[in-house]
């Protein structure tokens, strides 16, 4: 009787952990390409970046339908700002995004990397950070 108790527990565990994160905190938006058939969130990306430019030029019509129907934001404190005054997604390069977001436990990343490219730095020859 007791090993039929511990079962159930466990399922009954599982699905409150699996379930509960983001419903909980009432994050309806798990990926990019939901943002288009809502209404709860504005969105927006910071005109003339790399995140603007994969989503206008994206193969993907859904991704240019994104970054034209969201809101142009000038500069990064802007976009902060908006996420602080919540109802707003601002989408940008996860770096970024992780690192502004490290210290504020009032915003946090969702979903997954819809588009992955690579940082590279161009240093003069002989230059002591080489090697970092």
């Amino acid at each position: 009787w007791w090993c039929c108790m511990l079962i159930i527990m466990s399922v009954y565990t599982a699905n409150l952990t699996a379930f509960m994160p983001l419903s909980y905190l009432g994050v309806l938006i798990d990926d990019v390409q939901n943002l288009l058939g809502q209404t709860r969130y504005e969105w927006g990306v910071i005109g003339n970046r790399n995140p603007e430019t994969l989503l206008l030029t994206n193969k993907n019509k859904v991704y240019s339908q994104i970054a034209q129907g969201g809101v142009a934001l000038e500069s990064l404190e802007e976009a902060l700002e908006r996420l602080r005054n919540g109802s707003f997604v601002f989408i940008d390069e996860g770096p970024i995004l992780r690192h502004h977001l490290k210290d504020d436990c009032d915003m946090f990343p969702i979903g997954n990397e819809f588009q992955s490219f690579e940082y590279s730095f161009g240093l003069p020859k002989g230059s002591p950070y080489k090697n970092l």
